[in-house]
């Protein structure tokens, strides 16, 4: 960024040169979040739901975390495409936890491993 040395800088440009560096690397995936989340608050007031502080807490947490969980998979393999299908996923994060949630887990394990686990739910 600047030509002064690390040890020289006070704490504050350190700080701003910091900021500045990991918006540099990170801007657009972050963009790319904010985008999916604008679009989710965005639906549901067109929906006529009643958002608490809870509801867009929870809302806001889900979207971050499918947000950056997908991002980060994009940049590591297929950047490009990223960019259209992060704030995608964002806007669509409730829908994919469910269907995290509704994966029989025990037959996906017992079937990797090739070991017999037992479902103590029925």
């Amino acid at each position: 960024m600047n030509n002064i040395p690390f040890e020289n800088m006070s704490t504050k440009e350190q700080y701003i040169s910091d900021v500045s560096d990991l918006l540099h690397k990170y801007g657009a995936w972050i963009s790319y979040v904010g985008i999916g989340l604008v679009g989710k608050f965005g639906w549901d007031i067109v929906a006529r739901k009643k958002p608490s502080g809870w509801y867009i807490l929870g809302t806001g947490c889900m979207g971050v975390f499918v947000g950056f969980i997908s991002s980060r998979w994009f940049i590591a393999h297929n950047p490009e495409m990223g960019s259209y299908i992060v704030p995608v996923l964002t806007l669509a994060s409730r829908d994919v936890l469910v269907f995290i949630k509704l994966i029989d887990w025990t037959k996906i394990l017992s079937a990797v491993f090739k070991v017999e686990v037992k479902n103590n739910e029925k």
